[in-house]
């Protein structure tokens, strides 16, 4: 299973709102969300991969929590102002290039997570290179070498859309019949000049 490019914000908070509840997903990949004002926010287990996610303001919780299993995998994610950033529960996991240690990632707001020029460099040129899973950011964006942490790779350009091509309009064909001569009359015939005068249909 794979869970990439959502957004979770502002859900409940009575304990059941989550960015991306793996508790029982076996293998299962999530990479480029973000969760902010939730309650918790990814959490994964069995076996699981989280790459490259931020998770921001999650009140209830925790912000990036390996709720158990062996073998998770947990790399480039943000973990920011939760109540708790990060908690590993499982066994054998292996974590690197994650930013859980309360450096303040400097978003560009509250709601907008993208990075800025004021960024520490641990966070816009930190990660792991994890180009053989995926290469894009939340937006598209194509990730470059020395990779962000976080859902937003710094300095990021999102492909611009494709226009949808206007379609061209058919021509409605004319009135093709020929037309029919009902009468014709020759006047002022000389030797270099004549005037015909015909009736068409």
């Amino acid at each position: 299973n794979t869970v990439r490019n959502n957004i979770s914000y502002s859900n409940s908070d009575d304990g059941s709102g989550c960015a991306a509840i793996l508790g029982r997903g076996t293998n299962t990949l999530v990479y480029n969300n973000l969760a902010y004002n939730d309650f918790y926010g990814v959490v994964i287990r069995s076996g699981s991969s989280a790459y490259n996610n931020t998770s921001y303001n999650n009140i209830g919780g925790y912000g990036l929590y390996v709720s158990g299993g062996t073998g998770n995998i947990v790399k480039n994610n943000i973990s920011y102002s939760n109540t708790n950033n990060y908690v590993d529960s499982g066994t054998g996991t292996v974590a690197a290039t994650n930013s859980t240690d309360g450096t303040n990632p400097m978003f560009t707001s509250a709601t907008d997570l993208h990075l800025t020029a004021s960024t520490p460099a641990s966070i816009t040129t930190g990660g792991t290179d994890l180009s053989a899973t995926f290469t894009t950011d939340k937006d598209g964006a194509t990730r470059s070498t020395p990779w962000s942490i976080g859902a937003y790779e710094y300095g990021g350009v999102a492909p611009s859309p494709t226009p949808t091509p206007t379609p061209t309009p058919t021509p409605t064909p004319g009135d093709t019949t020929p037309p029919t001569i009902s009468s014709i009359s020759v006047t002022g015939v000389t030797q270099t000049d004549a005037t015909i005068i015909w009736t068409t249909n």
